[in-house]
């Protein structure tokens, strides 16, 4: 992950203080008065690994409200870190008030960053790091840098300060002196040994992958083979055992524990839109799990038109929203205990080569109760929200609920982008704002009912797409409805999409039936509802046409307009 560096706001930022005149010209006191490249190394390095949001909601006491507005930055190709430090500066934060919150998260790497510009009693608590590691300007690895090896070697930052007295301390009268110690008994490491552990639960033999033949595969993890990256690690395309997969390289301990939920589920639950886990790697010095290629790529990447694809037809829309679907009402209504997946997004859905649609990335998914008897989703409260602000509801953001709603909104702004081929968030506003607000609008101008103007200009002039964007909009805003209560469960999802395919045939019907076309016949007719709706679609055909007669699929007879009620 690159992101732009606002170097302008950080230069204004610091020039407004009037503490510049009596800086030091030699080590600086003020975290705003770090040298650039510093800042700028210490930010990348926050920004890929995510922890930034740990850092402002544990440590700087920002509410999540805050850190998610503060997450927008990501959408405008700016630093959220940078952005973080901007707001916490307003304080005059000393520069070691900020190395012993990075030392409480153990974060060795932003340690090594920052250790130039404290003093050597604090200092001192890297110096396992070797000189060139120590230096602001090295560079960080393929995988950020780290390899289980250095994990293993965290145990040294064990030895700081705890949470509760990080929070509350007025650390610009910190006396350097007293350090004071973190409980080890409450510390938890996630390393490669909870993958092993599990791994030997799950008697995973067939998964096991040797590390070498991910080498080979990957040309030695070859820079040109690289398919994604990000906080997790890196994604490189491979050819393993004569078939093309995508192996996750993974970094990090944080990664590990998502592996580890990852690993759990993709590995017990196997159906047709849900991504093909195919194996593990725990030989080598980074796990790295091994996955189905899927050559079309994400669905945001295709809605996009990354590299000059094609835009996505309206039915290969409606095919991957309602693939998509199954794989959630599969996931939410397992036997006992629901699972959440908690990260539906655009970037999660993947494509294979006939754009049928597999829900990836179960880092974040979470087991809860079932549904009640009354088709009512239970939740939980949870003490930290996880996944990507911009498609997540109110009450997850505010009030920490989790439940399958969750997934449902998440679901619903998927949909919205898929029928405006916009980004769920633009760097202004929400995309779910502007189609409601687009939706009001359209109930007081007929011009403007349904939100058309916001249908996916890649396909606007595609008449047959019609019915279907107004379906994806109907259903994307339903289910990304503000009112958890108000947003239907994925099995009524199912039933919607099988009555606009009903609807979708029964109209080709009524195109059909004139008389220079074949005359439908009585067994594509199935139902009373399908009669019904397709009296209802040859008498709207007429009105708009010259009167003629039509004729009753299943009775054969010549029926007028005028007798069709």
């Amino acid at each position: 992950m690159n992101l732009s560096f606002n170097n302008e706001s950080f230069l204004t930022s610091t020039s407004q203080r009037s503490q510049s005149s009596t800086r030091s010209t030699s080590v600086p006191r003020y975290s705003y008065d770090l040298p650039y490249n510093v800042r700028k190394s210490l930010c990348d390095l926050l920004d890929a690994d995510g922890s930034w949001r740990q850092l402002g909601g544990e440590y700087m006491n920002l509410n999540e409200t805050q850190l998610t507005l503060i997450s927008h930055a990501l959408y405008r190709g700016a630093s959220p870190t940078n952005d973080l430090l901007t707001r916490w500066e307003q304080s005059n934060p000393q520069v070691k008030q900020l190395f012993l919150f990075l030392a409480a998260m153990k974060h060795r790497r932003a340690l090594i960053i920052l250790k130039p510009f404290v003093d050597s009693k604090l200092s001192s608590l890297c110096d396992e790091a070797t000189d060139e590691e120590c230096s602001p300007n090295s560079e960080m690895g393929a995988v950020g840098g780290y390899d289980f090896d250095t994990l293993k070697k965290q145990d040294s930052l064990s030895k700081f300060v705890t949470e509760e007295k990080i929070i509350n301390k007025d650390w610009n009268n910190f006396d350097d002196n007293t350090v004071p110690m973190i409980s080890e008994k409450n510390e938890k490491q996630v390393s490669l040994s909870s993958l092993q552990s599990l791994f030997s639960q799950m008697d995973g033999e067939e998964l096991e992958v040797p590390y070498k033949e991910l080498l080979i595969s990957t040309d030695d993890f070859g820079s040109d083979l690289v398919i994604g990256s990000g906080g997790f690690g890196v994604v490189y395309k491979g050819v393993w055992k004569g078939t093309q997969v995508a192996i996750k390289r993974l970094k990090g301990c944080e990664n590990m524990s998502q592996a580890v939920t990852e690993l759990k589920y993709l590995n017990r639950y196997r159906i047709d839109n849900i991504l093909p886990l195919y194996g593990i790697s725990l030989d080598g010095p980074e796990a790295c799990l091994v996955y189905q290629f899927m050559p079309n790529g994400s669905l945001e990447d295709r809605l996009l038109c990354k590299n000059g694809s094609t835009p996505l037809t309206w039915l290969q829309r409606v095919i991957i929203g309602e693939g998509t679907a199954k794989a959630l009402n599969f996931l939410h209504t397992l036997k006992g205990r629901a699972l959440v997946h908690g990260d539906v997004k655009s970037a999660n859905v993947l494509l294979d080569a006939q754009f049928e649609p597999k829900l990836g990335d179960f880092g974040l998914a979470r087991q809860i109760a079932g549904s009640t008897t009354q088709g009512m989703y239970t939740h939980i409260t949870v003490t930290s929200v996880h996944g990507t602000s911009v498609y997540l509801p109110p009450e997850y953001l505010r009030q920490k609920i989790l439940s399958p709603a969750v997934d449902v909104y998440s679901y619903g702004v998927v949909l919205l982008e898929m029928a405006t081929g916009r980004r769920a968030y633009d760097g202004k506003r929400l995309l779910v704002d502007l189609v409601d607000d687009e939706m009001k609008e359209g109930e007081e101008d007929e011009s403007r009912k349904g939100a058309i103007k916001l249908k996916d200009p890649k396909l606007r002039d595609r008449a047959d797409g019609e019915p279907w964007f107004a379906s994806l909009i109907k259903l994307g805003c339903d289910c990304a409805h503000k009112l958890k209560r108000k947003r239907p469960t994925m099995v009524q999802v199912l039933e919607f999409y099988a009555q606009c395919k009903t609807r979708d045939r029964i109209r080709r019907l009524s195109m059909e039936s004139k008389p220079s076309s074949p005359i439908p016949n009585e067994a594509e007719i199935k139902t009373p509802l399908e009669l019904q709706l397709w009296y209802d679609m040859v008498k709207k055909e007429s009105r708009l046409s010259t009167p003629t007669s039509t004729v009753c699929p299943t009775i054969g007879s010549s029926v007028h307009e005028d007798d069709v009620e």
